[in-house]
């Protein structure tokens, strides 16, 4: 799925409409996110450095990324 992300998108996304920027490791947090919520796993967690633990979900809705997500029929 990542393969339709626009990477340079995204990068430009955390570096310009955050303040502060998010640091470039947060991209592959990112694409983490994108692909699980694309995939059906809104629960899955993921791990931010620092040992905080979210649901791919709240990274989407934190780091605004709705834009990426799929949307599916019902």
């Amino acid at each position: 799925m990542t393969d339709q992300i626009n990477l340079n998108g995204l990068v430009w996304h955390l570096q310009y409409n955050f303040d502060p920027p998010y640091p470039p490791e947060v991209v592959e947090i990112a694409i983490e996110a994108i692909d699980k919520v694309n995939s059906g796993d809104c629960e899955g967690l993921i791990t931010l450095p620092g040992g905080e633990v979210k649901t791919a979900q709240e990274v989407i809705n934190d780091l605004k990324l709705d834009f990426y997500i799929n949307e599916r029929e019902p």
